[in-house]
């Protein structure tokens, strides 16, 4: 796996980790989702239902959602 793989992956990291305190759909995490979902097909539908997580109401189940599909990408990158 590259460096900016890692890079992209740990912006999703530190946005899933802040996202019951901040509201983490920025420019910088939408960047990295697409560049990510550029990078291997097979994560478009992942990095989108990441993004969308961070949109969910609840905290707790927003922090559910994005750890999940989170995990999920890095598997797509063998993390």
């Amino acid at each position: 796996m590259g460096a900016a793989i890692s890079d992209a992956l740990d912006v999703l990291e530190c946005a899933q980790g802040r996202c019951m305190d901040y509201f983490m759909q920025t420019d910088e995490v939408e960047s990295e989702c697409e560049y990510l979902a550029r990078q291997n097909a097979k994560t478009r539908p992942l990095t989108k239902r990441f993004w969308d997580s961070l949109a969910i109401r609840d905290q707790h189940t927003r922090f559910e959602a994005t750890a999940q599909a989170l995990r999920v990408i890095r598997q797509q990158f063998g993390e």
